[in-house]
């Protein structure tokens, strides 16, 4: 199943603040396979999507990164800030509503 590229692009910055919530850091490389991972292969992020999404949580100082030297290669970790942590609580409220006033229409018998 293909998923509208507007419903994905409303939803990336939940996404990934919700993983880097949960998993801590993280490089680009990991969020996509996380992502892929946990929605069966479903949302699969190319760079195109991914990146944007993190420089802009970055410049709203939802995320922060770091250059971190690993086994030879240079890598962009990220992590959450307080802010972001703060953000990802209200993303959720507002999906956990959205879901349920969708449902009720759709659902509506």
């Amino acid at each position: 199943m293909e998923i509208d590229r507007d419903f994905i692009r409303g939803s990336t910055a939940l996404l990934i603040l919700s993983l880097l919530e949960r998993e801590g850091e993280l490089y680009g490389y990991q969020i996509t396979k996380l992502i892929k991972d946990r929605t069966e292969g479903i949302l699969d992020f190319k760079e195109g999507t991914l990146y944007p999404a993190l420089y802009k949580l970055e410049e709203d100082a939802f995320i922060t990164s770091e250059w971190i030297d690993t086994t030879g290669r240079k890598r962009r970790y990220y992590r959450i800030t307080a802010k972001g942590k703060e953000r990802l609580s209200q993303k959720k409220k507002e999906w956990n509503v959205f879901t349920r006033l969708v449902n009720g229409v759709i659902d509506y018998a």
